[in-house]
């Protein structure tokens, strides 16, 4: 037996939708429930905080209601609230302004030896007062979203678990935001899990084209289903946190070139010559000189560890700088920490290639 009605329930004047077309949560564990409710006639839908609820005390329960032969009312727990929504509505002032109202139904009633091999999917709208509408939409309490993908890739799901981390992206029309993993290997439209539901993408994308992020990641899974939790970063804490990393990222590196050093082996670095250089004026064997700056000048300029090299008449044949050229992080720092050690450095030129890029040898040697 498949049902499939679509509801247009007229909305009490003065009311608004605030979240659209969103799914009944857990209405898989309901079944017999949810089964009798849709089969009944003349129905609706309310809300019943669970207050004690092991596991959500945040939780909102649907009651699919109904009315009975008799002139009564029949009641179904069918399901909960979508858990990031909930625990926004619990937390705010909004439960007992707002409610539900049925949006559609999908049954399909296939059952073999009392084992239900069907699926059911009971959608609805959260409806509230106009006039709190934009308070609702824009709430700061509201950064905590969780919910389950639509049009699910179930082919994907296979390879995922919870725990793993995923990403959203907005479609550059800004239609949809799409759900992605990299499990596996997998990148860009290979990787695609399924869609934020219609009724978060207006506030995800809002947050994403201002800067904003999230940190997503997969909370339940199953062959037809997965739920993400998503923590919302807004262009300030995105901004707060990309700080913080890098005063922690440039704590590392005076820690790095402060400590003792007592170097064992040689090692090289790469540089560009300068473009005032004649090339065959360098050539390999010769004898070239780093030269750095004090300690306390690089300890105050984190973000350019430069050092120069010179021939032995003391022209400058070339620099090389990190961060700006991640690659020679490692020699850098090498030669800052032997310097900063008390070492002297023996430098050779190793190699000179056509596009002008000399390699040097350095060998730190005794004290000075």
């Amino acid at each position: 037996m498949i049902i499939y009605e679509s509801y247009n329930q007229a909305i009490p004047s003065g009311f608004v939708v605030f979240d659209s077309d969103m799914m009944v949560a857990g209405i898989n564990h309901r079944v017999k429930e949810a089964l009798t409710f849709v089969k009944a006639k003349n129905l609706w839908l309310e809300f019943e905080r669970d207050y004690t609820n092991p596991s959500d005390s945040n939780a909102i329960k649907i009651i699919g209601c109904s009315k009975a032969l008799l002139g009564g009312i029949e009641r179904h727990f069918i399901g909960f609230v979508p858990r990031g929504i909930a625990k926004y509505i619990s937390q705010s002032k909004f439960y007992d302004k707002v409610q539900p109202i049925l949006s559609n139904i999908l049954a399909n009633d296939y059952t073999v030896e009392n084992i239900f091999l069907g699926n059911i999917e009971i959608k609805f709208h959260i409806i509230g007062p106009v006039e709190l509408y934009q308070t609702y939409q824009t709430a700061t309490a509201y950064n905590e979203l969780i919910f389950h993908l639509n049009s699910v890739n179930r082919s994907i799901l296979q390879i995922c678990e919870v725990g793993d981390i995923v990403s959203l992206w907005v479609k550059p029309d800004k239609s949809g935001v799409v759900v992605f993993t990299n499990k596996g290997g997998l990148m860009g439209g290979e990787g695609k899990m399924g869609y934020v539901p219609r009724h978060l993408q207006e506030r995800i994308i809002e947050n994403i084209s201002k800067g904003g992020l999230y940190n997503s990641e997969i909370i339940s899974i199953s062959d037809e289903s997965c739920e993400i939790k998503n923590q919302e970063l807004t262009p300030e804490e995105v901004k707060r946190i990309g700080q913080e990393a890098m005063d922690r990222y440039y704590k590392r590196i005076a820690d790095e070139i402060s400590k003792s050093y007592k170097p064992k082996t040689s090692f090289t670095l790469d540089f560009l010559l300068s473009d005032d250089i004649e090339k065959k004026k360098v050539k390999k064997g010769n004898i070239v000189y780093i030269v750095t700056k004090s300690k306390e000048y690089y300890l105050s300029n984190l973000d350019n560890l430069e050092v120069e090299i010179h021939d032995s008449k003391g022209i400058l044949l070339g620099k090389a700088s990190y961060p700006q050229q991640t690659f020679f992080r490692s020699s850098i720092i090498r030669i800052l920490r032997s310097v900063f050690s008390g070492y002297f450095l023996d430098v050779n030129v190793v190699s000179v290639t056509k596009n002008r890029w000399v390699s040097i040898l350095i060998t730190p040697t005794q004290k000075l």
